[in-house]
This record gives structure tokens, C-alpha cells and sequence, in this order.
């Protein structure tokens, strides 16, 4: 990709990408070698992409992240609830 035909690597990609369900650019073919060996690449390569959750909006996904960061608000919520008798 550094010397060849950009345009052959960027159709291998995108069949890459359509055949794995994932969104990987030139950079991940070109930079892993340095933070992962080739093997843990594969590996990742081989698993299902991440799943997006339909009709989840950002507001959300913030709220999931900040709840998940102050674990001690869930752990009270938790504790706090108590189910309705019936």
C-alpha cells in the first residue's frame, strides 16, 4: 500500500470489510504492526463486528457510559429498588 496500487488495496479492503463486518481503513493494515502482532490482527479481524443496538440514540449511550464510569450510582440504584407487592 506504501508503493503499490492504492485503488487494488482500497477494493481489497472493502471486500475485506464486506466479508468480516468490519470498517477497517489503510491505516489498520499499515499501523498494527506496531501496537499488535499479526496474529492478535487476525484474530480480531475474525471476530463478529460490533453490534449496533437500532434506534439507540447518542443521549443514551452517554447516560450507559456515565453510569458505567461512577459505579457506585448503579450500585445504589440497585440497592435502592424495591419490587412492588402484589
Amino acid at each position: 500500500m506504501h508503493r503499490g496500487d492504492e485503488e487494488a488495496a482500497d477494493a481489497a479492503i472493502a471486500v475485506f470489510n464486506e466479508d468480516t463486518g468490519h470498517a477497517c481503513s489503510r491505516y489498520d493494515f499499515l499501523s498494527y504492526v506496531g501496537s499488535r502482532s499479526a496474529e492478535e490482527f487476525a484474530r480480531a479481524a475474525a471476530r463478529p463486528a460490533y453490534p449496533r443496538v437500532p434506534g439507540i440514540t447518542r443521549d443514551e449511550l452517554v447516560e450507559i457510559v456515565r453510569a458505567a464510569l461512577e459505579p457506585g450510582q448503579v450500585v445504589d440504584a440497585a440497592l435502592a429498588y424495591r419490587p412492588i407487592a402484589l
